[in-house]
């Protein structure tokens, strides 16, 4: 895999973070774990990853995205917390999950704000899913 070479920056609380965007990379009948691999391969701290829902599930829902947020732990620090938050001594990436993305849910762009928001306070506080919204919850009381 090659390695992204664009560069943005993107606002939290009036803080800006650094980010290297990468081209954006298509895989017909994609699965979450994908991000796994994409971030091994390289190299990536965060991997964001739209999929449309599977067919069946609802008329709207059959039309929304989800988006996932795939956090590489780093070894060390950030890896022993997650595994003492979760219980999952082996534990690798933990995931954030904006869903319900259509027009008669979350539109499109609340989503991409919300997204691109979730994406920074991931990177800012090194932690994703229930370990995140645990930190966030801590700071704000």
């Amino acid at each position: 895999m090659k390695r992204p070479r664009c560069t943005s920056g993107s606002a939290l609380s009036g803080r800006y973070i650094s980010v290297t965007v990468g081209q954006p990379l298509l895989a017909r009948h994609g699965r979450v774990k994908l991000a796994e691999a994409v971030a091994e391969g390289l190299g990536a701290r965060l991997v964001v990853m739209l999929l449309g829902e599977r067919p069946g599930s609802g008329e709207l829902a059959s039309r929304s995205l989800s988006a996932y947020l795939a956090y590489r732990l780093a070894p060390g620090v950030d890896q022993e917390a997650a595994a003492a938050f979760s219980g999952n001594p082996a534990i690798g990436f933990e995931y954030t999950v904006i869903a319900n993305i259509h027009a008669g849910g979350l539109p499109a762009a609340e989503a991409g704000r919300a997204v691109a928001e979730k994406a920074a306070q991931v990177l800012a506080r090194r932690a994703a899913g229930n370990r995140l919204e645990a930190l966030l919850a801590r700071d704000a009381a």
